[in-house]
C-alpha cells in the first residue's frame, strides 16, 4: 500500500504591514546603544506568534521595495495622503531582514510591485491543483496569509485564510471564506469590487464619493460586481435597485471607479515562481539567531523561540532524524548528593583546598522571616556541582531519607568554612543566601562577588536580573545544560536545572569583574554594594513592630470616610449605579454623562483616562473632581497598608518585615517591598496616622535621622551655583531664600505662595520640569511659570550650566555618573524621536544628583552598621537599625541609650562622605541629619 501524500501548510508574511502595525502600537524600545527597536521587536513578536499557533511547514516574507510601484502610474495620487514614518521607522527595516534571515525565511521582493503582489501571485500559484517539485509533492497545501491589511481578504479561497491583526499586535482573526461572508456579506473576490466603490482613504484610494461601506455592499449583493453595475445601468435594467442619486454618482463618477478597483486589484501573475524547496520552515542557526537577538536586546524572544519551535511542525524534520532545533553546544553537569557521613567528609576535604568557590542555598519561603534551608549547593571551577539536603521544617523527611543527625552534622561542619572570611564565595543574590543561614545561626562570611549585584552595577537601567538573562547577555547563549542523570537528580533536587546554570558563575565572574575594572567601578561593587548586602540582611530580620489594632480602628474609619466620599461622588454624577472604582465607567460617567471637558486629556483603549495626573487637570472644572481624587487616595491607602499591613506581620516573629531591593532603581537607590514602606505618604493626616502604628518596643523609642534636603545639597555641589551654596551655609530656608532671589523681595516678605513655587522649582530641577509641569506642581498659570523658571535660571546660574553641561556630558560617553562613579547608560540620548530624547535629557540631569543622594545613605549606612557593633560590644542590644527610607534610617534604641546614642549616629551621618579611595569629598555646603525620637514614627521629636 502506497503513503498518502501528506497534507502542509505554506504561510506567507507581508512584512511591510506588520512592521508598520509594530512600530506604531509599541513605545520607542531603545537598546543600549540607542537603536530604536520597536518596529523589529513587535514584527519579530507576532511571527512568533504564528509559528506557535500555525505550525508551517513552509514559510516566505514578501516586502515592498522603496522607489514606487506600477499603481503610481495608473494614478499619481496613489497612498499620497499617507503620514511619512519618522526615519526611526526606515531604520529598522535592516534589522527586520536580519530577523528573517536568521531564522532562514526566504525574502520576496520586486521593484515596481508591492509585497501584496507578491503573496498574490504566490498564494495563486500554491492554490494551483499540482506543484511541480523535486522533493515535496504534496497532497494538498493550505496557505495562509499573515498581514495588518484586510486588502488581502481577495486572495481568501478554498486552500487560502488570512491570518491578521485585529487590534495592536496581540489581537488576531483568521479569515476564511465563511467569515469574510460574515463580516461583509461579500464573497472574497467581490473585496476589490467593493474598494472601488468605497474607496480607501488609507491608500488614497478615491472609489465614487457619496458611496460608504453600506451602500456598495448593498450594491454589490445585488449586482454580483461593479461590470455587472454599470452592465445594468448601459441597459437600464436596474429598476427600482439602484435609487437615480446613487445611480447619478455612478455614472459621474464611473472612470474613477474603474480605477480604483484596478488600483486595489492585487496581482497574482508576476513573474516569480514558488519553489517549495526553497521555503522549507525550520532548519536555521540557532546560534545566528542566538547572536542576534542578544544585539537586539530580545531576550524574552528567544525563550519564544524555542517555544514556537518546540510546537512547530517543520518539513525538514521527522521523528527519526535530528531536530533542527536542538543547540549542538550542551554543558554537561553533573550532580554529587552529599547524603551520607563519607560522601561529606571526601567533600570537605576538597573544599578546605579551594580558596574561592560558588555557593548558593535552597530555601522553602520566600518571606525572610520564614525561611528556612532545604539544601546548599557549592562547585567550583573544574568540580561537579555539589548539593546539600538538608531536612525541611518541623523535621520533616527530605526526598533523600537523610537522618535528622546527618543534617546537623552537614551544618557544623559546613559552618566554619562558611563564617570563614579566607573562603571567598560567588554567588547570584547572595542577600537570599545569608538570609535563609541567619535562620540557622549561621553568619557567613566571605562575600565576595554577587552575580545578580555586578550585572546591575554595570547597566542599572535594566529590569531582569535573573540568571537566564545575565547568561544570555553576556556569554551569548541560554539554558545549554543538560544534567546526567537528570530524571533521577530533578525527581531528588527541585529546580535542579535552575541551579545548574550556577555552572556558569566563574565564567560569568571573570568576565563582569573585567567590565567593573574596565568602567571604574570596582570601589563602588566591593566597597558599597557587596558589603551593603549583610546590613540588608540584618534589617530585614529585625523588621518593625506594628500597632495592629490602631489600624483595625483606622479602617474603621477609612471605610466610613469612604462611604460617605461614595454618596456624594454619586449624587453630583446624578448616577447612583457606577462603580467609582472602574475607569471605565468613572470615564464614561465624567466624559461622556456630564460632558467635562476632554482638552488634554489622555485616551486609552477604553476612553479617556481617569489616572490621578489626568483628573488632577480637570480639578478647577467641577467639584466632583477633588471628591473622587480623595476617594481614590483613601482606597489605596486602605487596600495597600491598612489592611493589608497586618496581614504581612510574621506569625513566628510577631514583627513586619519588608525586602530592600539592591537591583531596582537606575539611579541606584534602596527600595522596598512587601510591603513596600517608601510609599507611606508623609504629609496626608491618613499617611501620619499609618506611620503611628509603627511602634516602638516596651524599654525602647523609635529614633530617625533624615538628612536635610540632601539632594538640593548634592546639586549645589555639582553645580558649583554660588547663590545656592551661600545660602545652605548661611542655615536659610533654601525654598525661602529662592523665593526671594527670584521674586527679588526680602525674606521676611516671601509668602506662602512664592515658598511653594520656589519649593517646586527647586526640586523640579531634579526632575527635569518643564512650564507645564512647574505650574501644576506649583499652582500657577502657565505664563507665570515660564517667568519664574527664566528668573530662576538667571539668579541660579551654576544650575542652568549644570542642566545643559549634564545634558552634553552624558551625550559624549553615553552614560551619566556620579562623584562616586555609579552610572546610568543613557543610549536614548541620540534618539531622533523628541519624546525618548528628552525623558534621557531628564534622566542625565537627575541621575548624577539621586544617584549621589543614594550614594551617600549607603556610606552612611555601612558607617552606621560598624559603629552599631562597636557600640552593643559595650550596650547589650541598645542598637538596631530598622529601616532606610528615601533619606531617612529608622533605627530602635533602649531607652537609656537615646540620647547618648542619637547624637553619636547624627556625627556620624553628617561627616561619614569620604570618597572610595578614603580621601576626603569636598562637600562645600552643611551635611545636615535632623534626629528624631518617640513611641511611634509619628510622634517624634526632635533631639
Amino acid at each position: 500500500m502506497k503513503n498518502s501524500k501528506p497534507s502542509k501548510k505554506l504561510i506567507l508574511i507581508d512584512a511591510n504591514a506588520l512592521m508598520h502595525r509594530a512600530y506604531h502600537a509599541l513605545p520607542p524600545l531603545t537598546t543600549k546603544k540607542g537603536e530604536v527597536v520597536n518596529a523589529v521587536y513587535g514584527f519579530t513578536s507576532v511571527l512568533l506568534k504564528v509559528i506557535k499557533e500555525l505550525k508551517p511547514d513552509y514559510m516566505i516574507c514578501a516586502f515592498d521595495v522603496a522607489g514606487g510601484t506600477f499603481r503610481d502610474k495608473i494614478y499619481n495620487e496613489y497612498k499620497a495622503g499617507r503620514v511619512k514614518p519618522d526615519q526611526e521607522f526606515y531604520d529598522q527595516i535592516p534589522k527586520i531582514k536580519e530577523v528573517v534571515k536568521a531564522l532562514n525565511i526566504p525574502i520576496v521582493e520586486k521593484q515596481g510591485f508591492e509585497a501584496d503582489d507578491v503573496i498574490g501571485t504566490l498564494a495563486e500559484q500554491a492554490s494551483q491543483k499540482f506543484i511541480k517539485s523535486k522533493v515535496h509533492k504534496v497532497k494538498k497545501l493550505k496557505t495562509v496569509i499573515v498581514t495588518g491589511d484586510l486588502d488581502a481578504l481577495q486572495l481568501v479561497d478554498k486552500n487560502t485564510e488570512v491570518y491578521t491583526l485585529r487590534k495592536g499586535i496581540k489581537d488576531t482573526v483568521i479569515y476564511d471564506e465563511k467569515a469574510v461572508q460574515e463580516r461583509y456579506g461579500l464573497n472574497p473576490e467581490q473585496i476589490i469590487d467593493y474598494k472601488g466603490l468605497r474607496g480607501d482613504p488609507s491608500d488614497n484610494i478615491p472609489g465614487v464619493k457619496g458611496i460608504g461601506e453600506k451602500g456598495a455592499i448593498d450594491l454589490l449583493q445585488k449586482f454580483g460586481s461593479m461590470e455587472k453595475i454599470y452592465q445594468a445601468i448601459e441597459k437600464d435594467k436596474t429598476g427600482d435597485l439602484i435609487k437615480s442619486k446613487v445611480k447619478e454618482k455612478l455614472i459621474a463618477q464611473k472612470k474613477e471607479a474603474l480605477m480604483s478597483k484596478e488600483l486595489a486589484t492585487i496581482k497574482r501573475d508576476m513573474d516569480i515562481k514558488l519553489d517549495l524547496e526553497d521555503c522549507v520552515w525550520g532548519d536555521y542557526d540557532k546560534g545566528e539567531l542566538n547572536n542576534l537577538f542578544r544585539e537586539l536586546e530580545f531576550y524574552s524572544l528567544m525563550n519564544r523561540v524555542d517555544e514556537a519551535s518546540r510546537n512547530g511542525n517543520s518539513a525538514s524534520t521527522n521523528s527519526e532524524t535530528e531536530s533542527p532545533f536542538q543547540d549542538k553546544s550542551k554543558k554537561y553537569v553533573r550532580y554529587i548528593i552529599l547524603d551520607t557521613d563519607e560522601k561529606m567528609d571526601n567533600f570537605l576535604v576538597e573544599l578546605k583546598k579551594q580558596k574561592r568557590f560558588v555557593f548558593q542555598t535552597r530555601s522553602s519561603e520566600d518571606n525572610v522571616s520564614q525561611r528556612d534551608l532545604t539544601g546548599m549547593v557549592f562547585m567550583w571551577k573544574t568540580s561537579p556541582i555539589y548539593y546539600v539536603p538538608l531536612i525541611l521544617k518541623d523535621n520533616k523527611p527530605n526526598l533523600f531519607n537523610a537522618s535528622v543527625s546527618l543534617v546537623s552534622s552537614s551544618l557544623k561542619k559546613l559552618k566554619p568554612i562558611l563564617e570563614d572570611e579566607k573562603y571567598k564565595k560567588i554567588g547570584y543574590f547572595f542577600k537570599r543566601d545569608a538570609e535563609a543561614l541567619c535562620n540557622h545561626n549561621i553568619d557567613i562570611k566571605g562575600l565576595d562577588f554577587d552575580i545578580m549585584l555586578a550585572a546591575y552595577l554595570l547597566d542599572p537601567g535594566k529590569r531582569d536580573y535573573s540568571k537566564d538573562k545575565i547568561i544570555f547577555d553576556y556569554l551569548g547563549h541560554r539554558e545549554n545544560i543538560e544534567i546526567e542523570d537528570e530524571n533521577e537528580i530533578k525527581e531528588k533536587i527541585k529546580n535542579a536545572s535552575e541551579i545548574a546554570k550556577l555552572s556558569h558563575s566563574f565564567e560569568l565572574y571573570e568576565i563582569l569583574k573585567k567590565k567593573l575594572e574596565k568602567s571604574e567601578m570596582e570601589d563602588l561593587f566591593y566597597k558599597i554594594e557587596m558589603p551593603l548586602v549583610k546590613i540588608l540582611v540584618k534589617m530585614e530580620i529585625n523588621g518593625v513592630n506594628l500597632d495592629v489594632k490602631l489600624l483595625k480602628v483606622l479602617s474603621g474609619e477609612l471605610s466610613d470616610k469612604i462611604f460617605e466620599l461614595e454618596e456624594k461622588i454619586h449624587t453630583l454624577s446624578g448616577d447612583k449605579n457606577f462603580n467609582i472604582n472602574s475607569s471605565q465607567q468613572l470615564s464614561q460617567v465624567l466624559f461622556g454623562k456630564m460632558k467635562l471637558s476632554i482638552e488634554g486629556i489622555k485616551k486609552t483603549q477604553t476612553g479617556y483616562s481617569v489616572a490621578a495626573t489626568e483628573l488632577e487637570k480637570l480639578k478647577e472644572e467641577h467639584i466632583i473632581i477633588s471628591f473622587i481624587s480623595e476617594y481614590k487616595e483613601l482606597v489605596k491607602l486602605k487596600n495597600t497598608y491598612v489592611d493589608a499591613l497586618p496581614k504581612l506581620v510574621s506569625k513566628k516573629t510577631g514583627r513586619l518585615h519588608t525586602t530592600f531591593n539592591q537591583t531596582v532603581t537606575a539611579t541606584g537607590r534602596l527600595s522596598s517591598s512587601n510591603p513596600n514602606l517608601q510609599n507611606i505618604p508623609i504629609r496626608t493626616e491618613i499617611g501620619r496616622k499609618i506611620r503611628k502604628a509603627f511602634i516602638a518596643e516596651t524599654g525602647r523609642k523609635l529614633v530617625s535621622a533624615d538628612y536635610s534636603q540632601i539632594e538640593l545639597r548634592v546639586i549645589a555641589m555639582v553645580a558649583d551655583d554660588k547663590k545656592m551654596k551661600k545660602i545652605f551655609n548661611k542655615g536659610l530656608d533654601i525654598h525661602i531664600a529662592t523665593a526671594a532671589e527670584v521674586n527679588q523681595v526680602p525674606l521676611e516678605e516671601v509668602t506662602f505662595q512664592m515658598r511653594r513655587s520656589a519649593k517646586a522649582l527647586n526640586f523640579g530641577v531634579i526632575y527635569g520640569m518643564g512650564v507645564f509641569g512647574f505650574a501644576r506642581s506649583a499652582g500657577i498659570e502657565r505664563d507665570k511659570a515660564k517667568e519664574f523658571i527664566e528668573n530662576y535660571m538667571k539668579k541660579f546660574s551654576g544650575v542652568a550650566k549644570y542642566m545643559e553641561r549634564s545634558k552634553e556630558d552624558a551625550k559624549k560617553v553615553g552614560y551619566a555618573q556620579t562623584i562616586w562613579g555609579r552610572r546610568r547608560y543613557l543610549p536614548e540620548l541620540n534618539s531622533s524621536n523628541a519624546m525618548v530624547k528628552n525623558a534621557a535629557e531628564r534622566m542625565a540631569i537627575n541621575m548624577p544628583i539621586q544617584g549621589a543622594a543614594a550614594d551617600v545613605i549607603k556610606i552612611a549606612m555601612l558607617k552606621i552598621d560598624k559603629w552599631i557593633d562597636e557600640y552593643n560590644n559595650k550596650n547589650k542590644d541598645a542598637v538596631k537599625l530598622l529601616l532606610q527610607v528615601h533619606d531617612e534610617l529608622l533605627f530602635s534604641i533602649k531607652e537609656e541609650n537615646v540620647s547618648k546614642a542619637s547624637r553619636e549616629i547624627k556625627d556620624i551621618m553628617e561627616n561619614c562622605h569620604l570618597s572610595l579611595d578614603g580621601k576626603k569629598i569636598d562637600f562645600p555646603v552643611p551635611i545636615v541629619v535632623d534626629v528624631k525620637a518617640g513611641d511611634n514614627w509619628e510622634e517624634m521629636i526632635g533631639i
